[in-house]
């Protein structure tokens, strides 16, 4: 995984741990999900923003917000809490 982030990066790869490469890989805070089939999608351990994340129509971002916690108190980032959030529960009917 690491020599995929630095071909990507085209420098030497980083070096990550195991939290760090969850980290990478959960990290959806500018990511626009807008065209993304999410059905049956366990989004535990997601990072999220509410400014720059965008989510497919239909998804109840309040609902995904009461789900998540905050990392920092008023700075608009969250994480998905584990075994909260499947994305069938969070479309609006």
């Amino acid at each position: 995984m690491c020599r995929a982030v630095g071909g990507a990066l085209g420098r030497k790869p980083p070096t990550l741990d195991g939290d760090s490469l969850h980290a990478l890989l959960d990290d959806f805070v500018t990511a626009d999900l807008g065209n993304a089939d999410l059905a049956g999608i366990d989004l535990t351990g997601v990072y999220w923003s509410e400014r720059g994340t965008r989510w497919p129509p239909g998804l109840d971002v309040g609902a995904l917000k009461d789900r998540s916690d905050e990392t920092f108190p008023g700075g608009g980032t969250w994480v998905v809490r584990s075994g909260t959030a499947a994305i069938h529960d969070l479309a609006e009917r």
